[in-house]
């Protein structure tokens, strides 16, 4: 959730741009653009701001800079992956399984938390806000008698014909408002100022029905409820603050423009004159549950200069309005995908293109109290099975199944070769005995040893990473801080989906590297060998805190006729372990009857 708020903000500079913009086109086009079109052109930026707590990216969309990740990164020094042998193999299979981890110690984000309780400090501040006005509205609504003026009865009577409401909307005076307003989403009503009634004219009267009722028609106290929302989320957003004020503003400049398309044009210097009356009787609009007639003089100004520049809009002007929405609809989808603040789960990835033929299977019972996916990819028949479409189109750290593709990295860029991958143990203590001893490609890869690939690592440079991951499209591609610990609970992710479609590509080596570099990393990760073929994998586990919360099993089965290619992925509080998805991969291929382990 503290990673969440940072990104929240940034996505506001996101969200703050997209109104500056959208305030400058329709500020250059403001004479070309009816009342109603400026108002509703503000539509666009309040539905906008949802996007930011939605729990995924909109697909095919760019992501937010990798950098904004980068800020809920743990400190992954001596991160490794795994955990003890599987079970139900034969005893080779075991060892060749065997998978070790140490403990992480996770760094608290204190930027991150301070930034989310500020922010939900204020949240509170502005509930408090709401309810106390809220008790100021049930106040005036008490006071509030039915309005009793037969003749401002009939009048308003005929006004609800005329704009062909059928709906009975009550209307009540009150001595303790100064300006007409209409209140309530479910049960509307229409509030007058006592004076407006004892002062009763019956054409001015009729100005302020139509007028209100124009609020009731275009359901403005809807629109309210969802305004206030906004301000009491982006409380802090000082554009959004200004947004919404001008749309309250413009939301009576529409209710204008409207009133005054029903009047002739005789009309509308009346009505402009019934304004100008009012105003030194109305106050600045003080309850933000309501939309209410009255405003500051710079409000009244503006509505009074759009009534004297008032006419009826022609063909063309109307097309420059349509025009003027694409336009701002088209901004709209570009800001859309920088937008999703949501934590870990944020990068999407949907199932590889072309991937058509799928079958969604119920595989529950095979992963107990893991919330888990499964992925496999038949290559005869080109048919893909899926457990748990959402997690299997979610991106997360790939710890240690990722050595398959540093070893590969490493051997193309000549720091190992097949025949010469050893390098020597340079003494120093670690947690397992196997660790700390001199290490090849094979052993390295059977032990999941980290200083092994951390040394491959530290002999590349930034830019040969990125072009790498970027050559054999790994996952977001994403690296930044230590090169030595991108892999580990860090910046690099990838989904199930995609590490069985990275593992099909490797397999058929369509990324055009040396054939015998692709045999000395497959040697490295078989796993077993049976009457049903060789089967290669690797484990992974994201362990933080002491607390094993994630664990890969990826691999594939090479058998007489095509391939197939699996990837299990497993979370939980703790005991999420590389060993623990192995385990539920064979007992989910044994039922499907593409692996049967020896006794």
């Amino acid at each position: 959730m503290a990673a969440f708020s940072i990104r929240f903000l940034i996505s506001n500079l996101y969200i703050a741009l997209f109104i500056a913009i959208l305030y400058m086109v329709k500020h250059l086009m403001k004479k070309q653009l009816s009342g109603r079109t400026q108002y509703r052109l503000w539509f666009f930026m309040l539905f906008l701001l949802p996007f930011p707590f939605l729990p995924f990216q909109p697909a095919g969309f760019f992501r937010i800079s990798s950098w904004i990740s980068s800020l809920q990164r743990t400190s992954l020094h001596n991160a490794a992956s795994g955990q003890p042998a599987v079970t139900g193999l034969n005893v080779a299979a075991t060892e060749l399984t065997r998978d070790l981890s140490v403990s992480v110690t996770g760094n608290p984000d204190h930027l991150g938390t301070a930034i989310l309780g500020l922010w939900l400090f204020g949240i509170g501040i502005m509930i408090l806000y709401f309810s106390y006005m809220k008790i100021h509205m049930h106040r005036i609504e008490r006071t509030a008698l039915p309005l009793q003026n037969k003749e401002a009865k009939r009048l308003y009577e005929d006004c609800m014909k005329e704009l062909f409401i059928r709906r009975e909307i009550p209307v009540y005076t009150t001595a303790y408002i100064s300006s007409p307003f209409t209140a309530g989403i479910l049960t509307p009503r229409i509030y007058l100022p006592l004076h407006l009634v004892s002062d009763f004219c019956g054409s001015d009267m009729r100005y302020m029905f139509l007028h209100e009722l124009q609020h009731y028609k275009h359901k403005d106290s809807l629109l309210n409820f969802f305004m206030n929302l906004s301000l009491t989320v982006y409380w802090f957003n000082p554009l959004v603050w200004f947004a919404l004020k001008r749309m309250r503003d413009e939301r009576e400049v529409a209710c204008d423009s409207s009133v005054l398309q029903m009047l002739g044009e005789d009309e509308y210097k009346n009505y402009g004159m019934v304004l100008l009356n009012f105003a030194r009787k109305m106050s600045e609009r003080t309850i933000p549950f309501v939309s209410e007639m009255g405003g500051n003089k710079s409000h009244i100004k503006e509505r009074i200069l759009n009534i004297a520049s008032y006419h009826q809009c022609s063909t063309k002007e109307k097309v420059k309005g349509i025009c003027i929405c694409i336009l701002a609809a088209a901004l709209l989808f570009t800001f859309i995908p920088l937008l999703p603040a949501h934590a870990e789960s944020s990068d999407y990835a949907p199932v590889p293109a072309g991937t058509e033929d799928i079958s969604y299977a119920d595989l529950r019972s095979h992963f107990g109290t893991y919330d888990g996916s499964f992925v496999l990819f038949d290559a005869s028949s080109k048919h893909w099975t899926i457990y748990n479409k959402g997690l299997a189109q979610t991106r997360f750290s790939p710890d240690s199944s990722y050595k398959i593709y540093d070893a590969l990295q490493g051997l193309e860029a000549g720091i190992i070769t097949p025949g010469n991958s050893q390098m020597a143990w340079d003494g120093s203590t670690y947690p397992f005995d196997s660790w700390m001893a001199d290490q090849n490609l094979d052993t390295a890869m059977h032990n999941s040893v980290n200083w092994y690939f951390q040394s491959i690592d530290s002999r590349l440079d930034r830019a040969s990473v990125k072009e790498y991951l970027h050559r054999i499209g790994y996952g977001n591609e994403q690296v930044s801080g230590d090169l030595t610990t991108y892999w580990l609970e860090s910046d690099l992710k990838i989904s199930p989906s995609e590490q069985v479609a990275l593992l099909r590509d490797f397999y058929y080596n369509k990324f055009g590297f040396a054939p015998e570099n692709i045999e000395a990393v497959k040697k490295a990760i078989l796993t077993a060998s049976g009457p049903d073929g060789s089967l290669y994998g690797k484990t992974g586990t994201g362990q933080i805190d002491g607390q094993e919360i994630r664990g890969w099993f990826i691999g594939f089965i090479e058998r007489s006729e095509n391939p197939v290619f699996f990837a299990c992925y497993i979370q939980d509080e703790e005991e999420a372990t590389g060993s623990r998805a192995s385990d539920i991969t064979y007992s989910i291929l044994k039922d499907m009857n593409i692996w049967t382990p020896e006794p």
